[in-house]
């Protein structure tokens, strides 16, 4: 059973990279891929906090912890010293990275978790090469890509 949660945990962060950067397209709220990916990662984070009491006074959980708290305290200061431009949106966002920070620090204590990070950020890179190709050279651009679309209006004119 262990092993399969560590090919779950394996899978779901290598998988993380990907859905980040394929985000602008795929659906988005609450429900998308992205986010439900990263509250597996966060409920399973929770359940190794809750098993191994160690992981709670490890320096890089504590470290990212702290920068969770900073982000915390400067959106606040943020919302009180410019409350119009302040969006609850932004503050969703923001939480999400924090939850999916602490949980990475705390699922990814072993080298193969790296190493399935790296993995991902390369096929993440490869498949945005592969849109922004397929953009260049039909001169389309998908239609949520906004500033893709921008752009290629300002080359156009």
């Amino acid at each position: 059973m262990r092993r399969v949660l560590e090919t779950g945990e394996l899978v779901c962060v290598s998988l993380l990279p990907l859905l980040a950067t394929l985000s602008l397209y795929l659906p988005s709220g609450l429900a998308s891929p992205l986010r439900l990916l990263t509250l597996l990662l966060v409920l399973d984070g929770v359940v190794r906090l809750v098993r191994g009491p160690r992981l709670r006074t490890s320096p890089m959980f504590l470290g990212t912890l702290a920068i969770g708290v900073c982000f915390a305290v400067f959106g606040v200061i943020a919302t009180f010293r410019f409350p119009e431009s302040t969006d609850l949106v932004n503050f969703g966002h923001v939480g999400f990275m924090v939850l999916l920070m602490v949980a990475l620090s705390v699922v990814g204590r072993r080298r193969v978790i790296l190493v399935g990070l790296i993995a991902g950020w390369f096929v993440a890179g490869l498949a945005c090469a592969g849109v922004g190709v397929w953009e260049s050279v039909t001169g389309r651009h998908l239609s949520v890509n906004l500033p893709g679309a921008a752009y290629g209006r300002a080359a156009d004119a």
